[in-house]
């Protein structure tokens, strides 16, 4: 982020529109997240998680008929964020009270549907299927 979170952010939009490309990947959000954390950014932060597990979960809509390993390993690859990223967002966003919050809700709850949980001591616990 180099000290331009604002500028960091106005890259996902252009991201999207690239010819050729699916949009950020795992690396992008995650960096982006982190960094945004660590700017103490935390509603920033929790909007580009989102987006990123919101990309996963319709890059993962049509696996319902799966076996439960396939299903697994769809999770893990379509998990858009990394144990860092998450552990950062989780620190941050019990410092500034975002947890209790709608925001923070809506994050768990889209965490939850990719088979994460991002508990209120900041470290990433994946969910057992």
């Amino acid at each position: 982020l180099n000290q331009a979170p604002e500028r960091a952010l106005g890259v996902l939009p252009e991201m999207r529109r690239w010819l050729g490309s699916s949009g950020p990947d795992a690396t992008t959000y995650s960096t982006l997240v982190l960094g945004l954390a660590r700017q103490n950014m935390g509603r920033e932060a929790t909007e580009v998680a989102m987006e990123a597990l919101s990309s996963c979960n319709s890059s993962q809509r049509g696996s319902h008929n799966n076996n439960h390993r396939q299903q697994q390993q769809q999770h893990q690859q379509y998990a858009l964020l990394s144990e860092e990223a998450l552990a950062q967002l989780a620190r941050v966003m019990q410092k500034q009270g975002l947890l209790q919050k709608e925001l923070g809700i809506r994050l768990q709850s889209r965490l939850e549907a990719v088979g994460l949980a991002l508990p209120k001591t900041g470290y990433v616990k994946r969910q057992q299927y």
